[in-house]
């Protein structure tokens, strides 16, 4: 505990030594150790939870340490990881007894078959799908969100936005699947370089994305 107490004190005596006066509030002087207050004991874990924003309305989230429990892994591709780190997350995703299993999906183009087939079969085997979508990119006949509505996943697409640019998936409330990678067959081609991190055990994270997930729901139309 001293000495993470320490390493503190010593960012933040570096913090202030390039930082004018004026601007060394609260704010500006927790933004350098903030990757050391998130790692610190409990005692000291109210500060995760601080509101660097002045005002979180709709939309932001406040800052919050790693659920116990909470475990990630990423993969990148042109290595081909990012794909394969979602397929494998829909893939955990099992229904159990007294348990609905559910996957919110939130895509911009959605041109994979390997994700669009692990996503049925997800359907197949009980797992509630929904899915929301960018209208535009996914009235492509390269899409195939058309061949998850043929397979009885719903589907809404929002024409509200000018662009729907998520790419997310929350996996039964307590896991998510976030990154720059596209569900698309170009995301997981050698010609970009993409990345997809899952995170488990975090039902806290899994909340505050299923809230952006529902409002885009709600303000979109069903696929036709």
């Amino acid at each position: 505990m001293k000495q993470k107490v320490s390493l503190v004190t010593i960012a933040m005596a570096l913090a202030m030594s390039w930082v004018p006066a004026q601007a060394q509030t609260l704010d500006s002087l927790l933004r350098p150790v903030e990757h050391l207050l998130t790692r610190a004991p409990k005692q000291v874990n109210h500060f995760t939870r601080a509101k660097y924003q002045s005002d979180v309305g709709e939309g932001v989230s406040e800052q919050h340490a790693f659920e116990p429990g909470a475990t990630w892994d990423c993969g990148f591709s042109p290595e081909g990881g990012a794909s394969s780190r979602v397929i494998r997350a829909i893939n955990e995703v099992r229904t159990r007894p007294g348990n609905d299993a559910t996957i919110l999906v939130a895509a911009y183009a959605f041109t994979s078959l390997p994700i669009a087939r692990a996503l049925i079969a997800a359907h197949d085997r009980g797992v509630k799908v929904a899915v929301v979508a960018d209208a535009t990119e996914n009235r492509k006949p390269a899409s195939k969100v058309r061949m998850l509505m043929e397979s009885g996943v719903a589907v809404r697409f929002d024409n509200r936005l000018q662009m729907l640019h998520h790419k997310f998936l929350v996996l039964d409330g307590t896991a998510v699947e976030t990154g720059s990678f596209n569900f698309t067959k170009a995301a997981a081609s050698e010609q970009h370089a993409e990345n997809a991190c899952v995170f488990r055990n975090s039902p806290q994270m899994a909340a505050t994305f299923t809230g952006a997930w529902q409002r885009l729901w709600r303000e979109s139309d069903p696929a036709s």
